[in-house]
């Protein structure tokens, strides 16, 4: 019974992950003309949700265990990205807005370049994680 619940906690994590990440990539592939570091933010967003899916499939498939610690792995995950899509979607544009612009202006005066930065790493490093427990899956 506990593998069962373990399990299905790990899959209510990797959808509050997957939620949150599918925000933060909407906000930041908004942004047109921002600097460099939003684009590698949104391909860092992108290789998460990739890594989310493919481990919310392999704990769905029967006889797929997924390794010891991602249950902890996932709630910081969870946790990192739920804290910054609350942030980011405050930045959220309205369609009639001219988009890109507005939200970089938006994003500007919310989050200065280092935090920008700092946020890209922690996603980078969450999602190099999340991806050697993947692949650590399908050995």
């Amino acid at each position: 019974m506990e593998a069962i619940s373990g399990g299905a906690s790990v899959l209510t994590f990797i959808t509050l992950a997957a939620q949150s990440a599918k925000t933060i990539y909407g906000v930041l592939s908004g942004i047109k003309g921002g600097p460099d570091n939003v684009r590698r933010a949104v391909d860092t967003v992108s290789a998460m949700q990739w890594a989310l899916e493919q481990l919310a499939q392999c704990g769905q498939t029967s006889g797929m265990t997924l390794p010891d610690g991602i249950e902890d792995q996932l709630k910081v995950c969870s946790a990192n990205l739920t804290a910054y899509a609350s942030t980011l979607a405050k930045l959220q544009t309205l369609d009639t807005d001219s988009r890109g612009r507005r939200a970089w202006i938006r994003v500007k005066t919310m989050l200065d370049e280092k935090e920008l930065g700092r946020m890209i790493e922690d996603l980078a490093a969450q999602s190099s994680a999340l991806t050697l427990a993947l692949q650590s899956t399908q050995m």
